[in-house]
């Protein structure tokens, strides 16, 4: 099951070999730690990138989030959920 949120988090991110790399984001005031990139991609709006991350947290839950670099900000797309 997919749900959809399209709400801002706070976002730590690292950074490898000009790579951005999400590590951890608090969102609902819990701090989800990032397991592992499963992948990620980039898309426009107008003349502005959004960069997409899908991503496993430790907690084995798995979101979709994007940076926008227009507003400079991260929000929080979808949670993949098992189950009905």
């Amino acid at each position: 099951m997919v749900v959809e949120f399209r709400e801002p988090v706070e976002m730590i991110t690292c950074f490898r070999d000009g790579e951005v790399i999400p590590c951890r984001f608090r969102w609902r005031a819990k701090v989800h730690r990032v397991d592992r990139v499963s992948s990620s991609w980039e898309s426009r709006v107008g003349a502005y990138k959004h960069y997409h991350f899908l991503l496993r947290t430790t907690d084995d839950d798995v979101y979709e989030l994007h940076f926008d670099s227009y507003a400079l900000r991260w929000v929080l797309d979808f949670e993949y959920r098992d189950g009905a």
